[in-house]
């Protein structure tokens, strides 16, 4: 019969990204960074080259935490200053809704009128969170697919790559990591300016650390570990932010009917 010669190369080592693109050939693929690989990549670069320098896995991610902060800070600046001027827009703009409620053309109309006038953009305070949302996921799947994070102490936990488990209380995991994370994000909540009157959007604000706590409990340790650090200096961000004052909104033409009308009444007197 036929004989067929078949060569094939293995590679039996860490599971190591500058190792396996060395080998050539997209050996690299088995890292499986996923759709956003190209920002896994970029931070797995960036926490060999902190690594170098600083021995410990846990304070390299605390040192690319404040890296990303200080790179985005001027963005977060912008966006909780445009927050703040919407939550004292909030006044004036019910008194909108209440002179105009028949008329949601007109709400509509002069609500951006006040946002134009103010220099104030709702899409904002939404902006550092979806810039950060590939840096997030980039880093979820470099923490999860590298080893080099395998069995990297700091404080307490024993594996960066895993969730930082303490002990077994009745079965279930206590991992107190994302108890922080979510105590530090209640902080920052607390702090933040309120940008809406809905009360349904309120209630849904004060949920999100209860909401992302439950999301994030079996997380990778250094994945959330990123995550509180990166609570912390926003906390501090907007707490320096919260100690300069506005100035202060000069709304005449906002006031209700009523009072206009009974100022008219006055005048004619």
């Amino acid at each position: 019969g036929d004989s067929a010669l078949l060569n094939a190369s293995y590679y039996v080592g860490p599971k190591e990204y500058v190792r396996l693109d060395g080998l050539g050939e997209h050996q690299d693929l088995v890292m499986q960074f996923g759709f956003f690989g190209v920002f896994s990549k970029v931070l797995l670069v960036i926490l060999h080259a902190i690594h170098s320098v600083v021995p410990n896995y846990g304070l390299t991610i605390i040192l690319i935490t404040v890296l990303v902060k200080l790179l985005l800070w001027p963005l977060t600046a912008a966006s909780t200053r445009s927050a703040r001027k919407m939550s004292q827009l909030q006044a004036p703009i019910q008194v909108l809704k209440e002179r105009y409620k028949d008329n949601p053309q007109k709400i509509q109309q002069e609500t951006m009128k006040l946002f134009k006038e103010y220099k104030v953009n709702p899409a904002m305070g939404c902006l550092p969170i979806v810039v950060q949302i590939p840096i997030f996921i980039g880093l979820f799947w470099m923490l999860k697919s590298a080893s080099e994070l395998r069995f990297a102490h700091f404080l307490w936990i024993q594996d960066l790559s895993m969730p930082d488990t303490v002990a077994m209380l009745w079965g279930f995991p206590f991992n107190p990591l994302p108890l922080v994370m979510g105590v530090s994000m209640f902080v920052q909540m607390r702090l933040a300016p309120t940008a809406t009157t809905d009360a349904f959007q309120k209630k849904m604000f004060q949920m999100m650390p209860f909401i992302f706590l439950v999301i994030s409990y079996n997380f990778p340790s250094g994945l959330v570990l990123y995550w509180t650090v990166q609570n912390l200096l926003t906390i501090l961000q907007q707490w320096i932010s919260n100690r300069k004052p506005l100035p202060p909104l000069k709304l005449a033409d906002t006031a209700p009917a009523g009072k206009k009308s009974g100022n008219k009444k006055k005048n004619k007197k």
